[in-house]
């Protein structure tokens, strides 16, 4: 498999799009996938301000990268669900990440400022968490 771009070695194949990439090749792939959604739909006009939900995870983590590399002055903010180790997990990720992007991380745990944790209220609503 070579890349579609450089010929060179791919590690990825893109089968939606009938393509595969080198490394670098994909993720400019991927950031030129972001600018063309935010442009056609207009999501975000240059200059201004984002904040993204973030959840440790590689989708969040992954999207903030690309909005910051596409120039947005974009800051995280990271929910403590208070799920035990899950939750502690996620937030030693997302500090990590914001500290290595360079960007401002907004936290909110959930237990110290509201209250309740999310399986606490999972348990009262007799929900799915969720849907809690």
């Amino acid at each position: 498999m070579k890349c579609r771009v450089c010929k060179g070695p791919a590690v990825i194949d893109v089968r939606r799009h009938n393509a595969a990439f080198c490394k670098d090749h994909f993720v400019h792939h991927c950031d030129e996938q972001v600018r063309r959604a935010i442009h056609s739909h207009r999501m975000l006009e240059p200059g201004e301000r984002v904040l993204v939900a973030v959840s440790g995870g590689k989708d969040s983590l992954a999207l903030w990268d690309i909005l910051v590399r596409l120039g947005y002055e974009a800051d995280g903010l990271y929910l403590g669900l208070g799920i035990g180790d899950y939750s502690d997990e996620s937030g030693v990720y997302t500090r990590a990440f914001a500290e290595q992007l360079g960007r401002p991380l907004i936290e909110v745990d959930l237990a110290a400022d509201q209250g309740y944790t999310i399986p606490e209220a999972a348990a009262a609503t007799r929900r799915a968490p969720c849907g809690a």
